[in-house]
């Protein structure tokens, strides 16, 4: 209903698109925060929220570095806040922890510097 009364409204965008992501509904989630990225560039709960989906997307191997860069915009413009370190850092962990099993545990030099950047 929001979204309806006021098309502009940001948030509205970014609130539907949590909820989205509560469902499962990652695709329509994304086209969310990309509507709400529109209309605010700098609006850091956006890239939070986009940083989120696209982290748990069933796609999230293929994904997972998009997040990052979601999560490094949230720092950015939020330098203060620990949320977005957080999952930036936990991002990496599951990109490190994903390159292991593809490459049946043996660890190479990208999985070693994606565990040092999660730290």
């Amino acid at each position: 209903m929001c979204i309806e009364q006021r098309p502009e409204f940001a948030g509205a965008y970014v609130a539907r698109s949590l909820a989205r992501l509560n469902v499962g509904d990652y695709d329509a989630g994304l086209e969310d925060t990309e509507t709400a990225l529109d209309l605010d560039r700098d609006l850091y709960l956006a890239w939070m929220a986009r940083g989120m989906i696209l982290a748990e997307h069933p796609q999230a191997q293929i994904l997972h570095s998009q997040a990052v860069d979601c999560f490094d915009r949230a720092v950015a413009l939020r330098p203060n806040y620990a949320r977005p370190l957080i999952s930036r850092g936990e991002t990496k962990r599951q990109m490190a922890v994903a390159l292991l099993r593809n490459r049946n545990g043996s660890p190479d030099t990208r999985v070693k510097t994606l565990l040092s950047e999660a730290i």
